[in-house]
């Protein structure tokens, strides 16, 4: 860390750590060895369930051993469990396991692979109680795009047990104000506002109340951007949701009209913007700038 003195060792203590050292890396060796010659040799029981465990708490991007730990999963433990109750006991135990390795590496895909997997296995599964902990991930690390990606996996789970096309609508309804809510928190949030691209673009096609008319709909995202845009007009996360605001899936469908105004609307607000941030700083907005000629390329395309 910057302005704290590195502790010098002493010679001994250097060859004690190199020789710590060492054990670490031939203990892992014989272990990796030991894994890869077992599953090559497609064994499945409980000394190489544990095996996995103790490679993966090694080294948990090691996709090669997920894969093996599946395996012995399915051709060991599911083949001689007697019923989905038992099936479901022990994935809530393999949960834990995985949501130990996800408190130490959050943002590691094998991990949450190996998560999404076993939800597929367990017809017992509680989706609700998986939101819940999803939204206590997020309240802990509100930016983590792994988490997000998972959250729209979830998602796609509940509303596909949905019956009612009435019910999925309400669903993304209410996650769209899920990213309301988080980008209130945190403008910076730029997965939050890319899973807001997503659901909009869900809500609009359906039509869902609130969402019929893309115009009036645009006019208000825009004034909802524009305070974050204010607030912080050096945070790219709101640039890019504003260019994907004012792209072709937006723009084609309006009368010409009603595109120019749009459009003329943003180039003024945008321009004020970085006259503002020159008188505070002396200096042009990068970001207002290249807005400014994105936004210039856009009416020149619809003239």
């Amino acid at each position: 860390m910057h302005g704290v003195k590195r502790e010098q060792l002493s010679k001994d203590a250097k060859q004690r750590k190199k020789e710590r050292d060492a054990f670490k890396i031939s203990h892992y060796r014989q272990l990796t060895d030991s894994a890869l010659a077992d599953k090559q040799k497609n064994i499945f029981n409980n000394d190489t369930l544990d095996e996995t465990s103790r490679l993966l708490d090694l080294n948990p991007e090691f996709y090669t051993v997920w894969n093996y730990r599946r395996d012995i999963i399915t051709n060991h433990v599911f083949s001689n469990l007697k019923d989905s109750q038992a099936a479901h006991t022990f994935i809530l135990k393999e949960l834990q396991f995985v949501g130990k390795q996800l408190k130490s590496y959050p943002k590691v895909y094998w991990i949450w692979n190996h998560r999404k997997w076993l939800i597929e296995q367990d017809d017992l599964f509680n989706l609700k109680q998986e939101m819940a902990l999803i939204d206590k991930m997020l309240t802990m690390d509100s930016r983590n795009y792994h988490v997000w990606a998972y959250r729209r996996y979830v998602v796609g789970l509940v509303q596909g047990k949905m019956e009612h096309e009435e019910d999925i609508i309400l669903s993304n309804i209410e996650e769209f104000n899920y990213t309301t809510k988080l980008i209130e928190e945190n403008i910076s949030n730029y997965s939050a506002w890319h899973n807001r691209s997503q659901l909009l673009q869900k809500l609009l096609n359906s039509k869902a109340e609130g969402f019929e008319d893309k115009y009036s709909f645009l006019v208000k995202e825009l004034s909802f951007l524009q305070n974050a845009y204010y607030t912080d007009p050096d945070d790219s996360a709101v640039w890019v949701y504003l260019r994907w605001l004012l792209s072709p899936f937006f723009l084609e469908d309006l009368p010409q009209d009603k595109r120019n105004s749009i459009l003329n609307d943003q180039l003024r607000d945008i321009k004020e913007l970085n006259e503002s941030e020159i008188e505070d700083s002396g200096k042009p907005n990068a970001w207002c700038l290249k807005s400014i000629s994105y936004v210039q390329k856009m009416m020149n395309q619809h003239v």
